[in-house]
């Protein structure tokens, strides 16, 4: 709500936009894994939901005004996708139960390093320019890394 705020929306609209956008992509969230399972490579899909992500980010960037909730939309569904999926992927990549468990551990630590880290740097970003641009430059890199990344991730293969 804070960088939606300092972009010119209310507190109370983008405390509302937030709210609604979170609650449609939690709904999208749950059935996500379900359809994606069926498909055999994933890349694709993981492709175009990371650069919906990304588009979001700078969607954000770049607007104001109501068009903020179709950008919140897309990056609040998008990341409702691709989290439960990720941890699909690590079910379905393992070749053995101690192959996953192992792709488990190692995917899940290093995403929780990740979410633990990115806030810090994320508020240290925005302390040092006083700019959330700047600030919102950091998810939208992700998200291209995490397209990226989906070329391999989604193959349909085991590891």
């Amino acid at each position: 709500p804070t960088i939606l705020e300092s972009i010119g929306l209310a507190l109370y609209t983008a405390c509302y936009f937030l709210a609604i956008t979170c609650f449609i992509g939690s709904i999208v969230g749950q059935s996500a894994p379900h359809f994606i399972s069926r498909i055999e490579d994933k890349r694709k899909i993981l492709a175009l939901v990371s650069l919906a992500i990304a588009a979001s980010f700078s969607g954000i960037v770049f607007s104001s005004g109501w068009h903020l909730f179709i950008w919140l939309a897309f990056m609040n569904t998008g990341l409702s996708i691709v989290f439960p999926t990720s941890l699909l992927l690590t079910v379905t990549r393992g070749s053995s139960p101690e192959n996953t468990r192992s792709l488990s551990i190692m995917s899940q630590s290093f995403g929780y390093l990740l979410a633990a880290i990115a806030p810090v740097i994320f508020g240290l970003v925005f302390d040092i320019t006083n700019n959330w641009n700047y600030a919102l430059a950091i998810p939208l890199a992700l998200s291209l890394v995490m397209a990226v990344n989906s070329f391999s991730a989604g193959a349909a293969k085991k590891i």
